[in-house]
């Protein structure tokens, strides 16, 4: 059953992107549709280990933080069996959930979500969680409600290394974050953040001004993946 929507669906994604007729992509067709099958079905064997629940996908939301009003997009939304929801977002590259624990929050899309959708008693977000897509085995791995019992999905005194941490508190923790983030976003604060060299690196290395403020005893390197501020 799962061939039989996966085969036509992904004929009419290569006709777009690799034509039949063309010797070189008439290659590449059958290569493209063997890598596809095999990351959905590490997906499918994930998918099965967790229990019951229900997927939307593409969601477009208009949500406001401090002074700003954003339009996002999730790739996904699970609705649990047992209630509320899960946010999910795909990586097919290495992933870690590092910069969710950070004063200064370095991926913000799916916290901003999970303060921002309101607190409905039916469906509240009660975690995120990010699906990393590769063989051979696809992998979730987020933070959520102590009560979820989903592999991959940490509690929040495990995932933050503090006691006495709930998913409550996490929320607590991310909104003051973002709200400070939108303030100085719309107050055009951009000053430099010697913590953060993710970006100054190569031939815009220079445009970034990180290396200015580094202590002279400083190495060049980047701060360890993970490193809190």
């Amino acid at each position: 059953e799962l061939r039989n929507l996966f085969d036509p669906m992904l004929s009419t994604v290569l006709d777009e992107l690799l034509p039949a007729g063309d010797l070189f992509f008439d290659s590449l067709r059958p290569l493209e549709s063997n890598r596809l099958w095999k990351l959905l079905l590490g997906l499918r064997d994930l998918e099965l280990q967790r229990p019951g629940f229900s997927v939307a996908t593409e969601l477009e939301r208009q949500v406001s933080i401090g002074p700003l009003a954003l339009n996002v997009r999730l790739d996904r939304l699970d609705k649990l069996a047992d209630g509320g929801e899960l946010v999910i977002d795909y990586k097919t590259g290495d992933f870690k959930p590092s910069g969710w624990k950070q004063a200064r929050l370095l991926e913000s899309q799916l916290p901003l979500y999970a303060v921002t959708s309101g607190e409905s008693a039916v469906n509240p977000v009660r975690g995120i969680a990010v699906i990393q897509v590769r063989v051979p085995d696809a992998k979730l791995r987020g933070v959520g409600d102590e009560s979820l019992r989903i592999d991959g999905v940490s509690s929040p005194p495990e995932f933050f290394r503090t006691e006495n941490l709930d998913w409550t508190g996490v929320l607590a923790r991310w909104h003051a974050q973002l709200e400070r983030l939108a303030t100085e976003f719309a107050a055009g604060d951009f000053r430099v953040n010697p913590a953060d060299r993710k970006w100054a690196v190569e031939q815009f290395a220079g445009l970034t001004r990180i290396h200015e403020f580094l202590p002279p005893d400083d190495d060049a390197g980047d701060a360890p993946e993970g490193a809190d501020e």
